[in-house]
């Protein structure tokens, strides 16, 4: 029997043709990684002291107050500074002006975000997550409507104004406005920007395709760019102003063929195999079987009417997902998987300020280290198969994650915080790859009519599993292994669910839903 997947078999699986496309739409991830993590630098938390009231010059002394309120005293100072902690600044009468580090600035020094102030910063990093997940929500009905193209650039158009916009505020509340945007169109980006090519292969090459990213190399440029611009708003729109001349590569990407199949577009799907076929130099692909299968398919009752509809006859919901006790199974075992995954993506990610080193090196590293567990994913998870593979990663991510505590009790090494971060940063590795593979096999169990939807209501758990993660970083004042502790045990439950998921690897994308 001729099948939809035997034209991309003769088209070759992964041609020159899919991996022009797949290259092109992977740069856009690095504007989104930089958008994503900038705010480790733009919303960093600063040394001050607060000058007296009484300020005057010819004074010898200068007392100053840090983070932990302890205090200096130089006696060859000309400035005459108050020490106070954030209790005492709050007597406005004491505290004129309040003078940041002079090494880089970010919002808490533009708009003072200390003290009474300071929880605006966990509130926007929060605000930025509850972005993401309203981007998730959309997502999927959009681009199941209007095509993987026009969303995937249509959001990264937008991506990068709110950015700009973002560095041109004049207060903390536009400037959280503006973040919940960017977070919304960074998922937009992500989620179309993993389905677009995705739709183009054939299953062996499905690994490589999701796991194979510019998103690392979006976080360490951040790293880069941060330690050489020190200030917040130049750094912002420098960062934004990088990934407009990627908008061009719209030109050399085309839509979706299987999305233009189930829409009953077959005149432009044909087109775009035939150009196909041309790069890849392989002979056009006979249409006329490919119309007979579909015509046959009895159980292809959305394909097949979709031959002769108007647009927008056959519209899935989010209800689809659940219409069965095994399909209701499933998506939510995925769903908690990307919850999991999400948020100790994010935790990890963002807690690198917690870690011991530079602030610089320790983000550039957990960048890095994405790249050898990707490359991981894609030597095993065809090898051993998915659920393995996941099983592999998400558990040692959970070993590795709550270890730290065995150190934290056992401090007889002096360089122990220097362990600890080595062991974060592998964990973070671990976890990367385990996201990356569950990502494939996500793909895979959903079938094309409601994929997009899919991994859309995946991607909305894991946007809230990032805005707990948010919430879970806060818990850190009570103890700075508590966050690594919880995401450890969070990867463990998820390890034992995994294993009631079916193993999809070798099997070809399903174009119906069951019922």
């Amino acid at each position: 029997m001729f099948s939809y997947e035997q034209i991309f078999e003769e088209l070759r699986g992964f041609g020159p043709y899919q991996r022009r496309l797949f290259i092109l739409v992977s740069l856009l991830e690095i504007s989104a990684g930089l958008a994503m993590v900038l705010p480790i630098f733009t919303h960093a938390k600063m040394d001050w002291h607060c000058v007296s009231a009484n300020y005057s010059e010819g004074t010898n002394t200068t007392m100053i107050t840090d983070w932990n309120n302890t205090q200096r005293e130089n006696s060859n100072s000309s400035d005459k500074l108050l020490s106070l902690s954030c209790n005492a600044l709050l007597q406005k009468e004491q505290c004129s002006k309040i003078i940041f580090d002079p090494e880089f600035t970010s919002i808490v020094s533009e708009w003072n975000l200390v003290c009474d102030q300071s929880y605006t910063i966990t509130l926007i990093n929060t605000l930025t997550m509850v972005g993401l997940l309203f981007g998730s929500l959309l997502t999927g009905p959009l681009s199941d409507y209007f095509g993987r193209k026009k969303i995937l650039y249509g959001s990264y158009f937008l991506l990068l104004i709110f950015q700009i916009a973002s560095g041109l505020t004049v207060s903390w509340q536009v400037y959280c406005g503006c973040r919940v945007f960017i977070g919304a169109f960074i998922t937009c980006v992500m989620i179309s920007n993993y389905v677009l090519p995705m739709e183009f292969i054939v299953p062996k090459w499905r690994t490589v395709v999701g796991c194979v990213g510019f998103w690392a190399i979006g976080i360490c440029l951040t790293s880069l760019w941060a330690y050489l611009i020190r200030d917040w708003r130049i750094l912002t729109i420098s960062s934004a102003c990088f990934g407009f001349p990627f908008l061009l590569t719209w030109w050399f990407v085309a839509e979706s063929p299987r999305w233009l199949l189930t829409k009953g577009k077959h005149e432009e799907m044909k087109r775009i195999i035939t150009d196909m076929a041309q790069v890849n130099k392989r002979p056009i692909p006979d249409f006329a079987k490919l119309q007979l299968f579909i015509q046959e398919d009895g159980n292809n009752e959305h394909v097949t009417n979709t031959m002769n509809v108007k647009k927008g006859q056959t519209t899935y919901s989010y209800w689809h997902l659940f219409n069965s006790i095994e399909n209701c199974k499933f998506t939510l075992i995925l769903m908690f998987g990307w919850f999991v995954c999400c948020s100790v993506y994010y935790g990890l990610l963002f807690n690198t300020k917690s870690l011991h080193g530079d602030r610089y090196i320790n983000l550039f590293l957990s960048g890095i280290v994405e790249l050898p567990a990707l490359l991981f994913v894609i030597i095993v998870n065809n090898k051993f198969g998915r659920k393995r593979t996941i099983f592999l990663l998400v558990s040692s991510t959970g070993v590795l994650s709550t270890s730290v505590l065995i150190f934290y009790i056992f401090e007889t090494a002096s360089n122990y915080e220097t362990v600890i971060t080595v062991i974060i940063t592998l964990a973070k590795s671990t976890g990367t790859g385990a996201w990356a593979a569950l990502q494939v096999l996500t793909a895979e169990m959903f079938p094309t009519v409601v994929r997009s939807l899919g991994i859309a209501a995946c991607s909305t758990m894991a946007r809230i599993g990032a805005i707990i993660a948010m919430l879970i970083l806060t818990l850190d004042e009570l103890g700075k292994l508590i966050p690594f502790i919880i995401f450890g045990i969070e990867c463990i439950l998820f390890s034992v669910v995994l294993l009631f998921l079916p193993e999809t690897s070798g099997l070809p994308l399903k174009d119906i839903l069951n019922k």
